[in-house]
């Protein structure tokens, strides 16, 4: 988190951290780090500084096989949506950083899926997947506490994964649920709950492919 572009002054500190979280993930195994986009009042909106940072972090990365994943994020101070997180890996241009897809973020905030189209498989990294009820609540408030299971919302879940896949995208697809109902509910529940949301997508997605013919 609050990785790029906070300046000269905040520079190393941010790189020793980010140093850190690659020993972590070597660690642990994990072949994948996930860079927020920066949502901390200082950062600078500097497209070159950005981009100067990921590329740091990106090599640094490549160096213990490790592929990074750029997610812009609606509240974010300067990198809100989906088209400038693609500017910016783009002006990066190391194999291994690529963008995280999240449903929420585009559908329910930015509202248009497509922008998706424009992107390659090799340049989506992950891609997280939730709903959520449209209610009157601050994008940031609404993410946190009251997404939901595919198919339990007002999303068009769907329509995002139909256009994931037309990418030729094959890799990992999580669920991303904040939700505060959800602390109190069991491992086991919460796991049932994950496993028939997933079902039911797969289930409406071979109904529409045997839907449309020969098309």
């Amino acid at each position: 988190r609050d990785f790029e572009a906070m300046g000269s002054s905040r520079r190393v500190l941010c790189q020793q951290r980010a140093d850190r979280f690659l020993d972590v993930a070597l660690e642990l195994g994990t072949d994948l780090i996930v860079v927020c986009a920066n949502t901390d009042p200082d950062a600078s909106d500097d497209l070159d500084e950005m981009v100067s940072d990921l590329g740091w972090l990106a090599n640094r990365a490549q160096a213990q096989g490790v592929r990074v994943g750029y997610e812009p994020l609606p509240w974010a101070t300067c990198v809100r949506c989906l088209d400038q997180a693609i500017s910016v890996i783009r002006r990066v241009r190391q194999d291994n950083l690529g963008v995280v897809l999240d449903n929420f973020h585009i559908q329910m905030i930015e509202g248009d899926i497509s922008a998706i189209s424009a992107l390659g498989a090799d340049e989506i990294e992950f891609v997280q997947i939730s709903d959520a009820p449209r209610m009157a609540l601050d994008a940031k408030t609404l993410s946190r506490n009251f997404r939901c299971f595919p198919g339990q919302g007002d999303l068009p879940v769907l329509d995002f994964y139909r256009a994931v896949l037309y990418t030729g995208y094959r890799g990992h697809v999580s669920l991303e649920v904040f939700n505060t109902l959800n602390k109190s509910r069991s491992a086991l529940e919460l796991a049932t709950m994950a496993m028939r949301s997933i079902a039911g997508m797969r289930g409406s997605e071979v109904k529409s492919e045997e839907g449309c013919g020969d098309d």
